[in-house]
């Protein structure tokens, strides 16, 4: 008898945990806001020279960050709520940078987190050594938007 009412219950147990897991899963939005920060500490005039999410053969003529005007906005809608990422690249005087924004979900049996991770990286890719510094600042619990800072050195 305690050997059915053993199994009874882990089968229940197994059974709630997978409808927690579904419920959870299709509270996801259909995407993502990525808000992005572009600081120009670099001292020259940057240009943007390529992005992810733009369409192929973009002319990304105009699109640049001033030395007088060192910051500046755009938010990118990412169509893969649970595992996106949106890379660019931003060049002047050699200096170039490339920075990615990404996010992933990862569920485990143990603890359900629907919320996705949020990293930002940036790394020097030009013949002359940049610095480059992304983070995320904020949004890291949401599932509908985050914001990261891209720095430029």
């Amino acid at each position: 008898m305690k050997n059915r009412l053993t199994c009874f219950t882990r089968a229940i147990a197994a059974i709630a945990m997978m409808a927690a897991a579904v419920s959870a899963q299709a509270a996801y939005p259909s995407k993502i806001q990525l808000n992005i920060e572009m600081w120009n500490q670099s001292g020259v005039d940057l240009a943007l020279v390529s992005a992810s999410w733009a369409p192929a053969n973009t002319d990304y003529t105009g699109y640049g960050f001033a030395a007088d005007a060192p910051t500046a906005a755009v938010s990118v809608p990412l169509k893969n709520p649970r595992n996106d990422s949106a890379t660019f690249r931003v060049s002047g005087e050699g200096k170039i940078c490339e920075f990615t924004a990404a996010h992933s979900v990862t569920f485990s049996w143990v603890s359900i987190s629907p919320a996705p991770e949020k990293s930002a990286t940036g790394r020097s890719i030009g013949k002359v050594p940049a610095e480059c510094i992304a983070s995320v600042t904020k949004g890291t619990n949401s599932m509908q938007a985050y914001s990261v800072r891209f720095v430029m050195k």
